[in-house]
C-alpha cells in the first residue's frame, strides 16, 4: 500500500545513549533496515509548540519533542509509540488522532486496509528450544557477521536448554 517507514535521525541518537553495548549494536542494526526521515522541522523556534510543549533540558525529553513535532508538522504521517508521555503531549497538540501505541496502530491499520489481516505478533510467536533453529537461515548471516563469536554463543546457549520466541508465518 506504498507505506514508507521512516525513523527521525536522533532516534539513533537516543540508542547511542544505552549503556547496554550488545543491545545499542543490534538495535542500531535493525535501524538500518529504515530509511531517515530528510530534514526533519527543528521546534525550538515554533512559539505556539512551545507554549504547550515547554522546553527542556533532559535529553530524553529533546529527542521525544523532535519525534512529536515531526507529526506536528506535518513531516510524517504517523508516530507509533509506547512512550506515555509523547502520548500525552498529542492530545496537548491535538494530534493523538495520528500518534498511537501499537495495539492503536494495528486497529487504525486495520480499518484502513480492512482487505488486509493485521494481527499482533502473540498468536504468530511460539517458544522453542535453540536447538530446533536452524543456525544457517539467512535471519541469522548479519549477527554472524556483526558478532564474530555468535555461533559459539548460540550453540552453547542451545547446550544450556535455552529456548526463543520465533516469529513464523
Amino acid at each position: 500500500n506504498n507505506i514508507q517507514l521512516l525513523f527521525h535521525p536522533l532516534s539513533s541518537k537516543d540508542i547511542n545513549n544505552d549503556k547496554n553495548a550488545n543491545r545499542k549494536k543490534i538495535t542500531l542494526s535493525k535501524l538500518s533496515t529504515y530509511t531517515q526521515l530528510e530534514s526533519p522541522p527543528d521546534p525550538e523556534k515554533d512559539i505556539e509548540f512551545r507554549i504547550k510543549i515547554p522546553k527542556t533540558n533532559n535529553k530524553n525529553k529533546i529527542i521525544d519533542d523532535n519525534l512529536i513535532y515531526a507529526v506536528y508538522k506535518d513531516a510524517i504521517s504517523f508516530l507509533i509509540t509506547n512512550d506515555n508521555e509523547i502520548l500525552d503531549n498529542a492530545v496537548k497538540l491535538e494530534i493523538s488522532d495520528r500518534v498511537f501505541n501499537i495495539n492503536e496502530a494495528i486497529e487504525y491499520i486495520s480499518k484502513l486496509y480492512n482487505e488486509f489481516s493485521i494481527t499482533t505478533a502473540s498468536p504468530v510467536l511460539k517458544k522453542i528450544p535453540l536447538h530446533n533453529l536452524n543456525l544457517n537461515d539467512p535471519f541469522f548471516d548479519l549477527l554472524k557477521i556483526d558478532y564474530p563469536d555468535f555461533q559459539n554463543w548460540f550453540k552453547q546457549k542451545a547446550r544450556d536448554g535455552k529456548e526463543a520466541w520465533v516469529y513464523s508465518l
